[in-house]
């Protein structure tokens, strides 16, 4: 029977929501959603997988003494399997470190470089911030300068028998300005 409700289904859920897959190597299983919320997480999808994956992480026992235990190579024989078996957990443990390492690494790479990207983002901001600012500011004395002679010039204008000239009125505004701080 299929699930009327998409939430449940595990392949309509979003990536950071998919239940986690089983713990034993090869398996990839989802483990099964479980209805209580109290307890540990399950880690694997069943009984099944969870013996298999403890009887395959125990360390075999040697074989059993019989008669040749006296035997040097009977008993180098059996350290030499041992340490093969303790050779290849070893390694297990190390590769499942590894992968875990390396996934932490490429997320911390993405990360950094996402903050990088903001950060010269903002520093173009701040920078074209300043940009509109200066001009903003040059526009404003030009406005002001611009004023100034507008208003030096109207008022010759109003004093009979004087000229107007171009050059004196842009002083007598850059003295305004000056004097207005």
């Amino acid at each position: 029977m299929t699930s009327q409700n998409p939430a449940e289904d595990p392949e309509e859920r979003p990536p950071d929501t998919r239940p986690a897959s089983c713990k034993r190597p090869g398996c990839g299983n989802p483990l099964p959603v479980s209805g209580r919320a109290r307890g540990r997480t399950r880690q694997f999808c069943s009984s099944e997988c969870a013996r298999r994956y403890h009887n395959d992480a125990r360390i075999q026992a040697p074989r059993s003494a019989s008669a040749e235990s006296d035997d040097p190579l009977a008993a180098l024989d059996a350290l030499i399997r041992q340490v093969a078996v303790l050779i290849r957990a070893a390694r297990k443990q190390v590769t499942g470190h590894a992968e875990r390492a390396r996934s932490q690494v490429q997320a911390l790479t993405a990360e950094i470089q996402a903050l990088r990207q903001a950060l010269e983002e903002a520093r173009q901001a701040e920078a074209d911030a300043w940009a509109e600012a200066d001009r903003a500011r040059k526009e404003a004395a030009w406005a002001r300068a611009e004023v100034v002679r507008i208003r030096a010039g109207s008022i010759r204008d109003e004093r009979p028998g004087t000229t107007t000239d171009p050059v004196t009125t842009a002083c007598d505004a850059a003295e305004d300005i000056t004097a207005r701080g």
